[in-house]
């Protein structure tokens, strides 16, 4: 995509960016991950013969996208060791190691030093399992920027609006799960700011999200 718009701020503005699947694309790793192992996940899944179509999926969770209509798990034990094969490929250590970044991920990396850019706060949803190589991700990405950089880890149950009351001041957020923006939009200051969405299968813009993105005088913008 294009640069952020920073033309119409009239001060150095604050940014509020997710990670997974908006400054590096996990989705499209972790269903390779799963193909890899095709002659377990076969038997749970409808394994995609375009890994490009996890860009198009319906549902933001990949397990909820490929999972067989029909199938019931036998007991817990399959569950929970399907549950854990499943988790497994996301959670290695290094699992952000060989990640690239996006088009936007670069985009906002090459304005992160200009003076028209304050702070960057990367709000994402983390494990203790790979959190180190995510923020290695982000330093390395940001590394001409890094003073301005702050990573917000937020726990598997916790909502990204109870992060808010440590900040007073939102010019940018960058969002691909809608129910996070509608968190955000409804439970903390956030008003007038620039709404970035990169576009995917599972984050269509319904009535009621709009009109609350209309309410809060936000400027909504989708990019590929």
């Amino acid at each position: 995509m294009d640069n952020l718009n920073l033309n119409n701020k009239n001060k150095p503005a604050t940014i509020f960016v997710d990670c997974d699947d908006v400054l590096c694309d996990i989705s499209t790793k972790w269903t390779k991950g799963i193909l890899d192992q095709k002659d377990y996940f076969s038997k749970y899944f409808n394994l995609p013969n375009d890994i490009n179509l996890v860009k198009t999926r319906m549902f933001f969770h990949l397990n909820q996208w490929l999972m067989k209509e029909d199938y019931k798990f036998e007991s817990k034990e399959e569950f929970e060791e399907f549950r854990n094969k499943f988790m497994a490929i996301y959670l290695k250590k290094d699992f952000y190691s060989d990640l690239k970044p996006t088009g936007f991920a670069h985009s906002l990396s090459l304005i992160a030093p200009n003076s028209m850019v304050k702070k960057i706060i990367i709000l994402t949803r983390s494990f203790d399992e790979n959190f180190s190589s995510k923020k290695e991700f982000i330093s390395i990405l940001f590394r001409n920027s890094l003073s301005k950089v702050e990573i917000e880890k937020i726990g598997p149950d916790q909502k990204k609006s109870d992060i808010f009351s440590k900040y007073n001041e939102c010019d940018i957020l960058v969002d691909d799960e809608l129910p996070n923006i509608v968190d955000i939009l409804k439970n903390t200051f956030v008003s007038k700011c620039d709404i970035y969405v990169p576009k995917y299968g599972y984050n269509k813009p319904n009535d009621d999200f709009m009109s609350l993105v209309s309410e809060k005088k936000c400027n909504l913008t989708y990019y590929y």
